[in-house]
This record gives structure tokens, C-alpha cells and sequence, in this order.
């Protein structure tokens, strides 16, 4: 059980601007450190393990710009963040060892596949993507798997980005937090569908169940991990998502 999660962020920042956070985040409780230019997020509202991620609103003038975000994420390699034009860090758990080798089993399925036909490239969490809506705001999003074809950007082109500026063919999200299901359905719809991504999966060990979205429709279709994914956008491509989590809670053992 994890009851809190520190941030570190450039020396840039004043500490003053961090003293203003427990006013705009009411659900959580927020300790500042000066010495080490760092925020403590402790459990308040909801209990951490509960969630797969939380946002944090930060203040207007918390400018946060493309170099001081790499820094960021350079100085907090253990915490996947996201962050946007609404002026929100987004927070993302850690995950348990069972879904940890699932999210790397699904992974690796999708990387034999993107050898076998060669037509894109396959990414892991620590790749982002510059995500733009009807509000043409910006929001800075990392999929737990991702998938980007060459159609939609040529292979030189992608290893030229520090960013991914396209949104990716297929996103995949894993639910680490039953309770947090939702929030990541939403995610899904909310940011890599309304940005672009033609298809997203949000997948849910805990019920066994999974999600498909489209692009173009603003609904969703469950389904049982006795059904095996398969997609026209992705021929060859087969998951079954039954095998593959018994296979990471066997290693999990």
C-alpha cells in the first residue's frame, strides 16, 4: 500500500507557487519540500491503491514548458506523468507485479506482430504523444501500449520525435485499480479517440473484460476475454487476453 507519492520538479520553481496546490486539490493532502524542491502527495480523499491515476491542478502561473517537462520526467523516472494545456500533471500509479507482466505480455505480442508484417512501430509507456482535441489544447499522453503505422508516420519521421505529434493507430490502457475502470474509459474516449487513434482497448484484468473503442463513434463494445481481439485496421493481429493473463499471474507466483 503506497499512502504517498513525491515529486520532484526544477529548481526553477518558486516555492511559493507549490503553496497554493491544497487549495486547488481539495482531495488531496500536499506537504512542500524547500530543501528539495519537491511536492508530497499523500492519500486523503481516496486511497491510492484505489485509482490508476490521479490529476493534479496546478496554478496559472505554473508554467510548466516542453524542456522543464523532460527534466521533470528525467527527475521522477519512476512515475509515468502526463500533463496538458488545462494546466494539469497527470499521475499515474505504480502498477502490481500481475499486471506489470500482463501490460509486458501484451506488449510483446504486438512488438512479434509489428515484426512479422513490418508496417509500424510498437511503443511502451515511456513514449508520449502531443494529443490535440476539438479545443486544440494540448495534452501530453502516454499509453501503456501504443502502436503507430507507417501510414500514418513514416518510420524516419517517428524516430526524429521526442514527441509523438501523431496520435497513435491503436491505445492500449491496462486497469491496475478495478475502481478506476471509468476514469480510464474515459481517458480513452476523452483523449486518444478524440485526438485521432482509430482504435483504443482498454483492458480490464480484474472482471476479465475488455473495451473497444473507434474512432468516429462516441460509444464503446465489451467484451469477455474468451473473445480474442481481432481488427480490419490490423490484419494478423490476434490477442486473447485470456491466455495472456493467466500467463502474467503464473509468473507472478
Amino acid at each position: 500500500m503506497k499512502e504517498s507519492i513525491t515529486i520532484k520538479f526544477p529548481i526553477s520553481y518558486k516555492f511559493e507557487q507549490f503553496e497554493a496546490l491544497q487549495v486547488l486539490n481539495p482531495t488531496l493532502k500536499i506537504k512542500a519540500n524547500k530543501r528539495g524542491n519537491q511536492i508530497t502527495f499523500y492519500e486523503s480523499a481516496f486511497s491510492f491503491d484505489e485509482v490508476s491515476f490521479f490529476h493534479v491542478q496546478l496554478p496559472a502561473d505554473f508554467i510548466i514548458t516542453e524542456e522543464q517537462f523532460e527534466n521533470i520526467c528525467d527527475d521522477n523516472k519512476s512515475a509515468k506523468l502526463e500533463f496538458d494545456d488545462h494546466n494539469q500533471l497527470t499521475i499515474n500509479m505504480l502498477t502490481t507485479a500481475m499486471i506489470g507482466a500482463l501490460t509486458i505480455l501484451i506488449g510483446t505480442a504486438i512488438v512479434n506482430w509489428v515484426r512479422a508484417y513490418k508496417k509500424g512501430r510498437a511503443y511502451n509507456e515511456s513514449t508520449r504523444y502531443d494529443l490535440y482535441g476539438k479545443d486544440n489544447k494540448l495534452k501530453r499522453r502516454a499509453a501503456d501500449i501504443s502502436y503507430l503505422s507507417y501510414e500514418s508516420a513514416p518510420s524516419t519521421v517517428q524516430t526524429q520525435w521526442k514527441f509523438m505529434q501523431v496520435p497513435p493507430d491503436l491505445a492500449i490502457e491496462i486497469v491496475s485499480a478495478n475502481q478506476s475502470l471509468q476514469k480510464e474509459i474515459d481517458k480513452m474516449r476523452n483523449d486518444w479517440i478524440a485526438s485521432g487513434s482509430k482504435v483504443g482497448i482498454v483492458v480490464n484484468p480484474h472482471t476479465r473484460q475488455y473495451y473497444v473503442f473507434e474512432l468516429g463513434d462516441i460509444g464503446y463494445t465489451p467484451y469477455s476475454f474468451s473473445t480474442t481481439f481481432t481488427h480490419s485496421l490490423f490484419s494478423g493481429l490476434s490477442l486473447n487476453f485470456n491466455e495472456l493473463l493467466d500467463e502474467a499471474v503464473e509468473q507472478s507466483k
